[in-house]
């Protein structure tokens, strides 16, 4: 069973809430939300609510990684 997006590209997309993306990158909430704000990064809003697709918050993590973010 796929673990993530990238293992299954024609699933339903998995979203990620700004609390989850600061545990999975190990900072504070109050960075993340700072990060989520930030030119280029993969967010979306729904109303008030902001939320990360899976998928594109773990190619941006790559890029970011490469020094190419």
């Amino acid at each position: 069973m796929p673990t993530t997006m990238l293992d299954a590209p024609h699933a339903t997309p998995t979203w990620l809430s700004v609390p989850q993306v600061a545990d999975y990158l190990e900072i504070d909430k109050a960075t993340a939300y700072r990060l989520v704000k930030s030119p280029g990064f993969p967010q979306t809003k729904i109303g008030r609510l902001t939320k990360i697709r899976e998928d594109l918050f773990l190619r941006w993590v790559e890029r970011a990684w490469q020094g190419e973010g």
